[in-house]
């Protein structure tokens, strides 16, 4: 997919495989936090959305196995830290079946 234009210097992601027949969301990030990470379709339909605890210098996956049907997807993974403002990262990929 190339370099995503909207990473944030606090939190990097990127799809490991695009395309792909599953979402698999690699990521690292600087701040401890709630991490949001949710999945859409390109007509702005949340189809997945999962939070969890992170802690700064964490490296880590997010995988979802994805809708039945082909298409592309956009997913946001949204930390909240516990220190400073919220940071975004957001990505796109094509889901193959």
């Amino acid at each position: 997919m190339g370099i995503n234009p909207l990473q944030d210097d606090r939190l990097w992601a990127v799809q490991l495989h695009n395309p792909s027949a599953a979402v698999d969301v690699l990521f690292r990030s600087r701040v401890s936090g709630k991490l949001l990470f949710e999945v859409f379709d390109v007509a702005g339909r949340r189809l997945h959305h999962r939070e969890q605890f992170i802690e700064a210098g964490e490296i880590g996956r997010l995988k979802w196995p994805g809708p039945a049907m082909s298409g592309v997807l956009l997913y946001r993974l949204k930390p909240t830290p516990k220190e400073g403002p919220p940071a975004e990262v957001r990505g796109k990929l094509v889901m193959v079946r």
